[in-house]
């Protein structure tokens, strides 16, 4: 028996042992037949001991007994003898301390991490080399966040490549990548968890993520099963200038504008897709501002098969109810090989109670064309039209009152450019990610307007 491995070993050991309790007793058998053997033939072993030493010399019967005796004692005693030497030496092997191998993914290991579709997420297709797959590490990280443990790990082999800027220019792309991460967006830090650590093959980074608590995969329930309902009669088989148009109009239709949030500083649900599709942690349903349609629309497009980015810069207009100038949201959309910019905020209109009665509501929701204008006039847009766009006169809507009329034109003059107030959050991982953004040029699905 040769023991290749300690399971081998151990194997072997237990078979010895098993043959020498064999032998042991196979030799008792015989030392009590031998003894009965001589106790039968002569009935007094005191006095006949002589006789008795004679009497085993000449009787063939007790010599066998004897050899067969001896040759299982020796049988014993080796295989004691083989078991103590091979004790010693496991001993002797176990006393060397066995160093695990560091839990560290060789390249093959690397390779079999899972394989995604990054199709239409915009922001990945800009990324190059180290950027890139730390991007990857984040998203394979936060798709398993619910598995304890799940870390991921990628090689500082060449530090002189290698800066921390990697690290934050990867998350944001990947925040701004996936409006369905709207929780990565709530904290005011990375949630990702990052260390260096060292390996025989030189520095490592240790990538996981804090999970979600009860209350955010409760969130997270909500979204989804407001996205899917959103989509549920969406015709996903029409074109996809058709989808897009489809989602347009039903989301500027569940949205509110949630003017209280302007008043709130820092971070809020209103900003995000879920202040959208489900409510602004408020107790206001599918209350959003800008910044919140345009994620909404963007994760909604994409759920169809549709690539979509949020641009961030100012837009301002004279008219509408919308002075000065602001920070603002809207979205560039590839349908074909081509781009168009989208306002869906600036679609929705909204009519002041204070001043429409329900009556002129309805009213002017019926009067054709001025109404569909009024609701796309930013939608699929160049991005030379968005620089400007003038007053349409001609939708203006002339609302019947008793003693006269009463004029609005929600197709107002307005201005959208990419350029952004330097004070703002944000500023500087903004404005990189807006210098990737194509220019819209696109004109067969634009509207006309």
């Amino acid at each position: 028996c040769v023991c290749t491995n300690s399971l081998t070993r151990d194997s072997c050991a237990r078979n010895d042992m098993k043959y020498s309790t064999i032998y042991g007793i196979l030799t008792i058998i015989l030392i009590i037949g031998l003894i009965d053997t001589a106790f039968t033939r002569i009935p007094t072993l005191t006095k006949y001991k002589w006789k008795l030493r004679a009497k085993l010399r000449y009787s063939t019967g007790a010599v066998v007994l004897v050899v067969v005796m001896l040759l299982c004692l020796g049988a014993a005693f080796y295989t004691q003898y083989k078991e103590k030497q091979l004790s010693e030496t496991r001993v002797s092997e176990q006393s060397e301390p066995v160093m695990p191998s560091p839990s560290i993914p060789t390249e093959d290991k690397e390779a079999d991490a899972p394989e995604y579709d990054y199709g239409n997420y915009y922001l990945y297709s800009q990324l190059e080399g180290i950027d890139k797959d730390i991007y990857e590490i984040y998203y394979d990280v936060v798709e398993h966040q619910d598995i304890d443990g799940y870390k991921r790990f990628y090689p500082l082999s060449n530090t002189d490549e290698f800066n921390y800027d990697h690290l934050t220019i990867a998350y944001y792309a990947l925040i701004y990548d996936h409006p369905e991460y709207f929780y990565l967006e709530m904290d005011e830090v990375s949630r990702m968890d990052i260390m260096t650590v060292s390996s025989p093959a030189g520095n490592i980074l240790e990538i996981s993520i804090s999970p979600l608590s009860a209350e955010e995969k409760e969130m997270e329930r909500k979204f989804n099963s407001a996205a899917d309902a959103f989509l549920s009669d969406i015709d996903l088989d029409a074109t996809a200038p058709e989808i897009e148009l489809q989602i347009h109009d039903k989301l500027i239709d569940l949205v509110s504008y949630d003017y209280p949030v302007l008043d709130i500083e820092g971070r809020h649900l209103a900003h995000t897709a879920y202040g959208a599709l489900v409510d602004d942690g408020m107790g206001n349903s599918n209350a959003a501002v800008c910044d919140g349609y345009a994620k909404a629309y963007q994760y909604l497009l994409y759920r169809a098969g549709i690539c979509s980015t949020v641009v961030s810069g100012v837009a301002g207009s004279d008219a509408g109810g919308y002075a000065g100038e602001g920070d603002h949201a809207w979205n560039i959309v590839k349908l074909g090989d081509e781009w168009y910019e989208v306002d869906c905020c600036w679609d929705d209109c909204e009519f002041d109670r204070s001043i429409y009665s329900s009556e002129d509501i309805e009213y002017i929701e019926s009067l054709d064309p001025q109404y569909f204008a009024a609701t796309h006039y930013f939608f699929n847009r160049t991005t030379e039209e968005m620089l400007f766009i003038p007053d349409a006169e001609e939708y203006a809507f002339i609302v019947p009152r008793q003693n006269g009329y009463l004029a609005v034109n929600y197709c107002h003059s307005a201005y959208h450019t990419r350029e952004l107030d330097s004070s703002a959050e944000g500023y500087g991982m903004i404005k990189y990610f807006n210098d990737m953004l194509p220019v819209a040029s696109g004109t067969e699905y634009g509207l006309g307007l």
